[in-house]
């Protein structure tokens, strides 16, 4: 299911965007994208990370910080406004992101292996009660191979981290097999939020604010990756936590830095 998106009368899939809005929409403006149901996270919102790896996408480069102001809606005609080096999404006069060019400042944690990851998963807490109800785009244990990413990450012994294998499938990848950058993208935001949650428990239901990440490559249709999770600190309703990406032999693959917002209660 590929994102759809406009510019002037020309459809692009979500491999296009980059190419598309770098090269042509600099210049041209409206242009126009819409997520489809499909990459859900909450019930009515498309998922945090997908919608960042999206963002991201836009600027054209391996980094990028997206600070998402507002939800992004689902099934929704969205509009880029470029903005200096960046570029905005809007919905109307709401602004939905901000996404500015941002290079990672800190290093990751040692990669976990594929065996380790797989066991890690029997630690995964949102089995029975998952907060989008299992259908979460990255980590629904409601989503089929080739319907969801289903990371289910989970504490791995003897270490303050949390991981879970991914494995890309014909629908994350481009023409040439290889995962698209908005799906590595999205393997670092629930995995770091959980990161986070395993080892500094307390607080209510949160919502992805700013993620940072950098790509540094892309796995292949059935190459097996393990995602990983680790608290940063918190600091009142922020809570600041890391997660990386790496292939089955310990190769980083993508990085990322996020901060998850606490919702007030009424």
């Amino acid at each position: 299911m590929p994102l759809v998106c406009c510019l002037g009368m020309q459809m692009q899939t979500t491999s296009g965007i980059a190419r598309s809005f770098t090269a042509e929409a600099r210049g041209v403006q409206p242009f126009r994208m819409i997520i489809p149901e499909h990459f859900r996270g909450p019930h009515d919102a498309a998922h945090g990370g997908y919608a960042s790896g999206v963002y991201s996408a836009l600027l054209g480069g391996p980094s990028a910080e997206v600070t998402l102001r507002n939800r992004t809606p689902l099934e929704t005609p969205l509009e880029v406004e470029v903005v200096d080096e960046g570029v905005r999404v809007m919905l109307g006069d709401t602004l939905l992101a901000e996404v500015v060019p941002a290079p990672i400042d800190f290093d990751a944690v040692a990669p976990v292996s594929v065996e380790s990851a797989q066991l890690a998963t029997a630690g995964f807490p949102w089995y029975e009660r998952h907060p989008s109800d299992g259908e979460c785009f990255a980590c629904g244990p409601g989503r089929l191979v080739g319907d969801g990413l289903r990371i289910f990450p989970g504490p791995v012994a003897g270490r303050e981290v949390v991981a879970g294998p991914w494995t890309p499938t014909a629908s994350d990848v481009d023409s040439a097999g290889m995962a698209l950058p908005e799906m590595v993208i999205a393997t670092l935001d629930c995995t770091a939020f959980l990161g986070g949650v395993c080892f500094e428990p307390g607080g209510g239901p949160s919502l992805l604010g700013r993620l940072r990440s950098e790509v540094y490559g892309r796995p292949q249709a059935g190459q097996t990756c393990v995602s990983v999770g680790w608290l940063l600190g918190r600091d009142g309703r922020k809570l600041n936590v890391g997660s990386a990406l790496f292939d089955g032999s310990g190769e980083l693959l993508a990085i990322g830095r996020a901060t998850w917002i606490e919702l007030r209660t009424a």
